[in-house]
């Protein structure tokens, strides 16, 4: 089954290349300029294997690669040797080198099968930076080097109410990160009737530490409400509320109009601290209940 699965994806990248080529010849063929030869093929091939354009663009990014200066890599996933995840991993990690130190490195890592049979991602990435860094040491220092600047802060929603908060550093300043907070934590654990474990307590402090709020007081919520003015601050005295009608099934029977105090009402008991109300679009307003 795992065999069939890397065929198969050597398949898509054998027909994204195909793709590729094929859409270049069209578009040379009718003149287009060079800027739009390639246009749109990565949307297609998104397309086809439900991948985002970005996703897509690097595929077939990757396709090419393997069919012009990676030969044995191609034939590694062709018989099942290599897994489709390795194939970003190995041609990521050779990007920065110039195309004949990356034929040589495809043929040092993958032209006999056992060289990297059995290892696991991480092993395989150290592989590909160990032969990368003896075919082209500066390339590979500058590489990291420029790595620092794609340090960032991202955000992923997980079930059960939680998110993953992930920081990318460079490794010094995330062990560091990881080293203070594991070092906070064994001043904690265990101590009077906390019971929170390690893993807890190093989250906890995170987000105290960046927030300056302790986890235990909550966060803050600002909650944005846009409804008529009239909803919102009451309608004046004498004001009588036209009446709805409800068509379909049923007829065309009158319906109350659902007074606006449950909303007001709600509105208020949610403005713990204080409430801003401002002028929204047409005759709204907006109220933000602020921390």
């Amino acid at each position: 089954m795992e065999q069939q699965r890397c065929r198969t994806v050597f398949e898509q990248y054998r027909l994204a290349a195909e793709l590729l080529r094929e859409r270049v010849w069209e578009r040379v063929a009718a003149g287009l300029p060079q800027d739009r030869w390639q246009q749109g093929v990565a949307a297609e091939v998104g397309l086809a294997l439900h991948m985002s354009p970005n996703t897509a663009a690097k595929f077939v990014n990757r396709a090419v690669e393997l069919e012009k200066t990676m030969p044995c890599t191609r034939a590694r996933l062709r018989e099942g040797d290599l897994t489709p995840e390795a194939i970003p991993v190995i041609v990521g990690g050779l990007a920065h080198l110039d195309a004949s130190d990356r034929h040589t490195a495809d043929a040092q890592l993958c032209a006999d099968p056992a060289t990297l049979a059995g290892m696991g991602l991480k092993q395989l990435a150290a592989r590909v930076e160990q032969v990368a860094y003896r075919l082209d040491a500066q390339a590979t220092v500058d590489r990291n080097a420029s790595a620092e600047k794609d340090r960032t802060v991202t955000i992923r929603p997980l079930p059960e109410g939680m998110a993953r908060v992930s920081l990318l550093l460079p490794v010094a300043q995330g062990v560091g990160v990881y080293a203070a907070l594991r070092k906070h934590a064994a001043t904690l654990i265990g101590i009077g009737a906390d019971l929170r474990t390690r893993g807890q307590i190093m989250a906890d402090t995170a987000f105290a530490r960046i927030t300056g709020r302790e986890a235990a007081a909550g966060q803050p919520v600002t909650v944005n409400l846009t409804m008529p003015a009239t909803v919102l601050l009451g309608r004046p005295a004498g004001h009588r509320a036209p009446r709805r009608r409800r068509d379909g099934a049923g007829g065309d029977r009158p319906q109350p109009h659902r007074p606006g105090h449950r909303r007001r009402g709600r509105l208020g008991e949610a403005a713990v601290h204080r409430t801003r109300v401002g002028r929204g679009r047409g005759h709204g307003l907006t109220a933000a209940v602020l921390p």
